[in-house]
């Protein structure tokens, strides 16, 4: 069985293409802690990308800042180097950078770089702007951010997420003690698969193959630009890019 699929958002800087998700977050309106999330952008300007989140604050204040995000490591799986991002609000740029703490998602606070305690930001009432950047081709990968003045509400539970993936972990684990014959899942659907047409070739294309765990990320990319593509998974782990 295939354990994970990664489906990749391309955007094209050369046409400003923004990535703009608001639905999510009407659907989801307590995602957002003591503020309301109202949208999220993610946008490419010259050699940086952005994730913009537009929030609305009952009132003035300083708040605690926690993502939702999954971590970008810059070289090896386990190498603990990871991409930070730059954090802007209401175009105050913050001193301090946000850094992931894992290659999984996870809840990871706004912290003071030296001394790594939370940092609370100063929020207006009505609606304001917060601005994660990094150089492209990358793009901050956070799903969404809570705000709170108490420190221990504006954290995000990983718990459901945790239990999660642990029943994916013990069922591959299964799958090594007591291995059966494989079965490729996208190769046995071929002959229901529908062949579309392509200036290179023929292709099939499949609709409503489902697969236990998904991870996706957003990267920007120049017309013609020649781009290649590896993906790792620990041992005994089938994925598929």
């Amino acid at each position: 069985m295939l354990t994970c699929f990664l489906a990749l958002v391309i955007t094209f800087s050369a046409i400003s293409q923004d990535i703009i998700e608001k639905n999510y977050f009407d659907s989801n309106e307590k995602l957002g802690g003591d503020i309301i999330i109202k949208k999220s952008t993610i946008m490419v300007e010259g050699t940086k990308t952005y994730k913009i989140f537009e929030i609305e604050s009952p009132d003035n204040g300083n708040y605690y800042l926690n993502l939702w995000m999954m971590g970008c490591e810059l070289e090896n799986f386990g190498s603990g180097k990871f991409l930070e991002y730059e954090l802007t609000i209401n175009n105050e740029k913050q001193e301090d950078n946000l850094k992931p703490a894992k290659s999984n998602w996870h809840n990871a606070p706004f912290c003071n770089s030296k001394s790594k305690e939370k940092k609370l930001v100063k929020i207006k009432k009505g609606l304001n702007q917060i601005i994660f950047s990094c150089d492209a081709p990358e793009s901050p990968n956070i799903e969404f951010i809570r705000l709170s003045k108490d420190k221990a509400r504006s954290e995000i539970s990983g718990a459901n997420y945790n239990q999660f993936f642990s029943q994916i972990e013990n069922k591959e684990q299964e799958r090594i003690k007591n291995p059966v014959i494989k079965k490729d899942s996208l190769t046995t659907k071929l002959k229901s698969g529908v062949i579309l047409p392509n200036p290179e070739g023929n292709y099939y294309h499949h609709i409503g193959i489902s697969f236990r765990y998904t991870f996706y990320n957003a990267f920007s990319f120049n017309s013609g630009q020649q781009v290649f593509f590896s993906t790792v998974a620990p041992s005994g782990y089938e994925h598929v890019l």
